[in-house]
């Protein structure tokens, strides 16, 4: 969804990450990239998060920052982000929803399987999820 159909939109007027996360549904998982940004790029805090968790009954992965940390940390959702730092993000524009995301050295596209631990996250284009679970109970 580009910003000129947005405007056309009940989201209209809302802020970016407020209008996202009330498009989502039970199950998804939030992928957002802003290029890494953490100072002045903090696109979620406590609140938010509670939000996200509730909506989806999962997490988020955010190429950039958060805030609130304290208060993220009692939440039960899994939050993998860059960094964290007390400052609103700045400078940035809703461009798509829906659309392909890069993570670091990673495409992400719409639809991708999200397995994530506490050492990282991995994106699994959905074709692949047969193979590899059967691939995997092979190996036990």
């Amino acid at each position: 969804m580009m910003e000129a159909d947005l405007a056309q939109t009940s989201l209209a007027g809302t802020n970016i990450n407020q209008r996202v996360i009330d498009q989502l549904q039970p199950g998804d998982v939030l992928v957002v990239d802003i290029y890494g940004k953490v100072e002045d790029g903090s696109w979620v805090g406590d609140n938010l998060t509670t939000a996200i968790y509730v909506a989806t009954g999962n997490g988020f992965i955010i190429h950039g920052g958060i805030r609130d940390l304290e208060g993220i940390t009692g939440i039960e959702a899994p939050v993998y982000h860059r960094g964290a730092h007390p400052t609103v993000y700045t400078d940035m524009m809703l461009t798509g929803v829906n659309v392909p995301v890069r993570i670091d050295n990673v495409t992400v596209m719409p639809g991708h399987i999200v397995l994530g631990d506490r050492e990282g996250v991995t994106f699994i284009p959905p074709h692949f999820v047969e193979g590899l679970i059967e691939y995997s109970q092979g190996q036990r």
